[in-house]
């Protein structure tokens, strides 16, 4: 297995990637202001090397140049005139519906440049890039359950100061349904350092910190005990990590894992409308915490319009997420991962109420056994990032800035 970044791993033929211009945005609009925009030479139509062969595209515009590089991901990089027709028709790729950017009073942006990437097995992962072209780039993605727009009430304060690019795993949130199988933790590490290799790419390399929370915080601790670094610096949020046979909090983590993966299995795909859905979460004990207007956020990020049915459906269906929730206790994490080469942060659910998420004591235990570095946000759960974004946020920043990485 290779070592701190290099993606041998992956393997390296077979790719395409079509890159496009990339015309420049009025400066003002959104969270960059003049100056910076003139510093980044936002305004100004971008063009790639021009000693390529172009040949035309289906589908898109002629005269589009296509790359033939040494690689076995297919990378569309779009512009940003194109996104906002994407994003306000929410139908092809992912349907979600015309409300989707505003829900319950969260409105999302929209994108500054998106890539459409083909794994090496022909699952699609979309990227959006939000945020300061010229800060310190954070990636993020999500837990089970989600996609990495449930997580705005987080990344929203990110926007003015980091280069902010977010995915998520296959089949969800953005990403039309490829497969059943496989949907598991090593294909989520390899996707993710796909993803990683992709961004850097496509949009320049520069300091990257991961930010991942749950199944996205496991994929990356994965890579880890493997001893493969992708990020210059980690933060991952609660992640479930199971400790060993014998040890009283494993029986308790996998109780509840079991618990969520029956719930899982049972779960309706097809909902009349996203408040449906919404009212569901907002009935939920685990989500008793969330911010007001989080449950109609997530709603909106998880289910996609079927045009066909006039229904809304789950973008990943509850029996392929249900393995996930007992699939970490056959990982090597506990036991592999070691004392970390490069900075790493786990900020977990507060331990101390009794009625803590089972995962909160399991990540204090981990980070002591490894000597890893450890924060808890006081009076929080397992979703943490939706129940008090601003103390997470405090955190992170810390973290960075501690780093030289402060946005």
């Amino acid at each position: 297995m290779c070592l701190a970044g290099d993606d041998r791993g992956i393997r390296a033929h077979g790719r395409q990637r079509l890159l496009r211009n990339r015309p420049g945005r009025e400066p003002g609009a959104g969270s960059l202001g003049a100056a910076a925009a003139a510093a980044q030479g936002l305004g100004r139509r971008v063009r790639y090397p021009t000693s390529i062969a172009c040949t035309p595209m289906l589908a898109q515009t002629q005269q589009e140049p296509r790359v033939t590089m040494p690689d076995d991901l297919v990378v569309l990089e779009r512009t940003r005139a194109e996104l906002r027709g994407i994003v306000g028709r929410r139908v092809g790729w992912a349907a979600r519906g015309d409300r989707m950017d505003e829900a319950a009073g969260f409105r999302l942006p929209t994108p500054g440049a998106m890539l459409d990437l083909r794994m090496d097995d022909g699952a699609p992962i979309r990227v959006v890039r939000h945020g300061n072209p010229c800060g310190p780039r954070v990636v993020l993605s999500h837990g089970n359950g989600f996609a990495s727009d449930s997580y705005f009430p987080f990344w929203r304060h990110l926007l003015e100061r980091f280069d902010l690019a977010l995915f998520d795993f296959r089949n969800c949130g953005r990403n039309p349904f490829h497969a059943a199988e496989p949907h598991d933790y090593p294909r989520f590490r390899d996707d993710m350092a796909a993803v990683h290799r992709a961004i850097a790419d496509a949009w320049g390399r520069k300091p990257t910190a991961g930010v991942f929370h749950s199944m996205s915080a496991i994929a990356a601790l994965l890579a880890i005990a493997e001893d493969v670094w992708h990020w210059d610096a980690l933060v991952l949020f609660d992640p479930p990590v199971v400790p060993p046979e014998g040890n009283p909090l494993r029986d308790q983590l996998m109780a509840e894992g079991e618990m969520l993966r029956d719930a899982a299995l049972i779960r309706a795909n097809r909902f009349s409308d996203p408040d449906e859905l919404a009212e569901v979460f907002r009935t939920l004990h685990r989500f008793r915490r969330l911010r007001k207007g989080v449950a109609e956020l997530n709603a909106r990020s998880v289910l996609r319009f079927d045009p066909a049915s006039g229904a809304w459906q789950l973008c990943c269906p509850g029996p392929v997420e249900a393995g996930l929730y007992t699939e970490v206790a056959t990982l090597p994490i506990w036991d592999e991962v070691g004392t970390p080469r490069r900075p790493l942060l786990i900020i977990a659910a507060d331990p101390e109420p009794d009625d803590a998420a089972k995962t909160a004591r399991c990540c204090a235990l981990f980070c002591r056994t490894h000597g890893i570095e450890y924060g808890f946000v006081p009076g929080t759960s397992h979703l943490m990032q939706l129940e008090e974004p601003e103390q997470c946020v405090a955190r992170f920043d810390a973290f960075l800035a501690a780093h030289g990485m402060a946005g």
